[in-house]
Formats: structure tokens, sequence, C-alpha cells
């Protein structure tokens, strides 16, 4: 595929994609998100945020690392629905022995109906984030969208009916089992076909590697909201979500965007040029500075009216927050980059120096200094992973580097 004459089809794509996305999560974050906050109150509301990121380390694990280990082997052969669907059951068991641990250990004590919608709601959000695969290994950038866009009227459907049905999992939930619905009825990844043994082998490998590293990089995301609750309480999970929103929900953009991208540059034979990769990382860093301003801005405008009670809590966290989800999200971008051409093991080593980071910056700066220095903390935590990808990304070799030619395998 030749980079220049795709990039009209790029940008298409991506934009079709960012919209479904941006709903979907638009839906979430400023429909249902500060409904819980009004319904049940910013401690509540605190734990809820919590559980949900507890909820993510096994839902966006295993999820998106089966869609990611059938795109990758798609750019080598044809695959097979059974082998994936398999995986997804046997990790969908997991998934739900895990978030009925998480639910029964946490001290607000859950009632009854939250554990089993918990529960529920953790398997379904781990099959909705594998089944976009069936858009993205074609290429289907309509259907893609489609998919999330009602994913976002669903949770849109859930704010109606979580009053009525007992519990907060209820808000989300519609949403995961429309598009579920939606892909079974109309797409074929879920259509029974023939199980190979042969095939075990090549996707438990990819499988393996892309799960351990979803699983450190989900752990580290969703490890900030998890510490701020166990160093300062479940009052601040609201205030420090309620600053980074902005930065979270902009930065998204990058997730649907590195989905586009993958797909293209599992085509690609040989590695991109200099003057591509220069472009890539430059962008990247530029991105994330304007979009922490913009976020910024965005969050002085909107959220006053979203939350109003904790509004003038958050507002001094705002630009840091913001800043620190939008150079974690660039990294994403230039890791998606760096999972297509170089070696396997670099993905795994910059989720391990952002934990590492993580480690030993951010939990003894929330411990000893609280919010005001767990924030900074983070913003470096972030930069040190974006500084190693950008430095993989730059010491690719290519077989032109003066004009961006690419060079075959």
């Amino acid at each position: 595929m030749d980079i220049k004459n795709n990039v009209k089809k790029l940008f298409g794509d991506s934009v079709l994609s960012i919209i479904g996305i941006v709903f979907m999560n638009a839906m979430a974050q400023f429909a249902i998100y500060p409904f819980w906050e009004r319904t049940f109150g910013t401690e509540r509301y605190g734990t809820i945020v919590y559980l949900l990121s507890m909820m993510n380390i096994a839902a966006l694990t295993f999820g998106p690392a089966a869609n990611y280990t059938r795109i990758m082997i798609s750019a080598r052969h044809e695959t097979r629905n059974a082998p994936y669907t398999l995986l997804m059951f046997l990790y969908g068991g997991v998934t739900a022995v895990y978030a009925l641990i998480v639910a029964l250990l946490d001290k607000s004590a859950l009632t009854p109906l939250d554990t089993a919608g918990y529960v529920v709601l953790s398997v379904l959000t781990s099959w909705r984030a594998y089944a976009d695969v069936e858009y993205r290994i074609h290429l289907n950038y309509r259907g893609f969208c489609l998919y999330y866009v009602l994913i976002g009227a669903g949770y849109g459907l859930g704010v109606f009916i979580m009053p009525h049905a007992g519990t907060f999992t209820a808000a989300l939930i519609p949403g995961e089992i429309i598009g579920l619905l939606y892909v079974a009825l109309f797409g074929h990844i879920f259509k029974p076909d023939s199980f190979e043994r042969s095939d075990v082998p090549e996707i438990a490998g990819m499988f393996g590697v892309l799960a351990g590293s979803y699983f450190i990089n989900t752990l580290i995301f969703n490890a900030d909201r998890i510490l701020i609750r166990a160093a300062i309480g479940d009052t601040a999970v609201s205030v420090y979500y309620i600053a980074s929103l902005f930065g979270k929900t902009l930065s998204l953009v990058t997730t649907p965007f590195n989905g586009v991208v993958s797909g293209y540059l599992a085509r690609i034979k040989g590695v991109p040029g200099r003057r591509y990769r220069i472009l890539t990382v430059a962008g990247g860093a530029g991105l994330a500075l304007l979009a922490a301003l913009v976020c910024t801005l965005g969050a002085h405008i909107v959220l006053p009216f979203l939350y109003k009670d904790t509004f003038d809590l958050a507002k001094d966290k705002f630009f840091i927050c913001s800043l620190a989800q939008t150079i974690y999200f660039a990294s994403n971008l230039l890791s998606t980059f760096m999972l297509r051409f170089a070696a396997k093991k670099h993905q795994m080593i910059s989720n391990i120096l952002y934990a590492a980071s993580f480690m030993t910056l951010c939990i003894p700066a929330a411990f000893s200094g609280g919010m005001e220095a767990f924030c900074p903390a983070l913003v470096l935590t972030s930069g040190a992973r974006f500084v190693y990808d950008a430095v993989i990304i730059m010491n690719l070799k290519s077989g032109d580097d003066r004009d961006g030619s690419e060079r075959t395998a």
C-alpha cells in the first residue's frame, strides 16, 4: 500500500471511526456519569468510578487482545471465527470470576443486584471490545461507526432504565447488549465455522504477548483512580476524574484513529521512511500539548453545568490532569506504530517502563502529597513512556530514509 496515495481514505475512515467512538463515550461521560453523580452524590460516585476502573483491568485486557491478535494474524492469512469465539468464552469466564471477587471484596458493600449487574457488565464489555474486529478487519468504518453509535444510543436508553432497575450498572448494560446484537445479526465473526488445532499455537503466541501488554497498559491507565481511592478517598476519586474528564474524552479520538492506522499498517511491507517517522513523533508531541490546552478550555466552559457541586474542587487541576492523559494517548499512537514495525518486546518494555515509573513516582506522591503531588508525577510517568516509544521508532531501519519510501520485507 502506498501511504501517500491513501491519505484521503485514511482520513475519511478516521473521521468515521472517531464519530462512533466519541459519540459512545460522550453518552457515557456527559450523560450517564453526571447522572450517577447527581443520583448518588460525590462520594458514592467515586466508588462507581473506582469499580469501573477495576472492571476495565480485565474486560479491556482480554477483549482488545483478542481483537488485535485477529487483526495482526489477518495480515498473514485469512482467519476463522471459531478459535476466537472459544478464546472469548474462556476469558469471559475469567473476567466474570474476577468481577465477582472485586464486587464481593469491595468495602462499599454492593447489593446482590449491583454485584450481579457488575459481573454481567464486565463480561459484556470484554465482548464488545473484541466485536469491533468485525469492521476493522475489513476496513469497514461505516459499519464501525454505526456499531458504536448504536452502543451510545443504548447508553442513552440506560439513563431511563436505571432508576427502575435498582442498580447503577443498568445504565451501561443496554448499550453493550445492543452493540453485540447488531454484530451477531448483521456481521460474520459470530457465525459458526471450523476449528483447526493448527491455529492454536499462532493465536496463543500472539494473544499471550498482547494480553500481557494490554494488562499492564490497562492496569496502569486505571491505577490512578485505584491509587487515589486507597491513598486519599472516594471523594478525591470524583474530583480527579472530573478534572481529567476532558483529557480522557478528547484523547479518546486516538483510540479509533489507532484502530484505523493498525488496519492499514497491517498491509504495509517494510518500514516507512524516516520522514514519516519524524512526523509521527513530532505530531504526537504537538497534539498532546494542544489537546491539553483545548481540554482545559472546554472543561471550564462545560463542566460547571454538569458537575455543579464538584467543579470548584476540580478546576485548578484541569490542565495538568488533561496533559497527563493526552501525553499517555499520544504514546498509544506511537505504540501502535511500534507494534507493527518493531520487535514485539518493545511494546512490553514500554508498558513495563510506565508501570515502573508509576510505582516509583506516583504512589509515593499520592500518599505523601495528595493530589497536588500526584498529578505532576503522572505527567512525568506518561512522558517517560512517550520518550521511550519515540526513541524506538526513530531507530527503526527502513530502505530509504531520504524520501520515506518503504523497504519490502
